[in-house]
């Protein structure tokens, strides 16, 4: 079994990594017996949370625990972006897919998904970053239209709303945002949302 000092890593977290786990003296073996006891669930590659946890969470949390754990993995080359990013900001999907983390480089990598990861690329200025519970996400605004020109306009107007009732955006930020978007595919559920 994980030590307590490891599993409280997890619990607190939401997460731990496998060489986190190795660090502590444990091996591949301990981490499968993990699993099979229940104990832990494989989030990731490398990443773990702790199973009861874990599967008490909605879809939407579970996605925002995925990604805390991928960034913690790819820290300081990625912002987490897309569905990710309303997660995390607790921005309502609707009909969105959240069996994948959205993440976009910072460091110059390449566009590409690998296991349930989507790496974007583009240019995400520092002004369209915020940092959240020790994680860089896009700001709501930038959020929303992400996430607007990617799904139809009903799922792009119940995120909008989501963030304007939660007090994320205005509609005066999320006009200004709109020119970025301009030539985004997809941009036009974004307008008519």
């Amino acid at each position: 079994t994980m030590d307590d000092l490891l599993m409280q890593r997890a619990d607190e977290r939401g997460f731990i990594s496998r060489p986190e786990i190795l660090e502590r003296g444990f091996g591949d073996r301990d981490i499968r017996h993990a699993i099979a006891s229940g104990i832990l669930v494989r989030i990731g590659a490398g990443l773990y949370a702790p199973a009861p946890a874990y599967r008490a969470l909605t879809d939407d949390a579970k996605l925002a625990s995925r990604s805390r754990a991928v960034f913690h993995r790819h820290r300081g080359a990625v912002v987490l972006t897309h569905q990710s990013a309303a997660a995390i900001h607790g921005i309502a999907m609707w009909g969105a897919e959240v069996d994948e983390v959205h993440v976009t480089r910072l460091d110059g990598g390449r566009s590409r998904h690998e296991a349930r990861v989507q790496h974007h690329v583009g240019r995400i200025d520092s002004a369209d970053v915020v940092e959240l519970d020790g994680v860089l996400v896009s700001s709501p605004e930038r959020c929303v239209w992400e996430l607007a020109c990617e799904q139809t306009t009903e799922s792009a107007l119940v995120s909008a709303d989501s963030a304007l009732h939660r007090g994320l955006v205005t509609a005066e930020s999320l006009d200004e945002t709109a020119e970025q978007f301009r030539t985004w595919g997809g941009s036009r559920s974004g307008r008519l949302a």
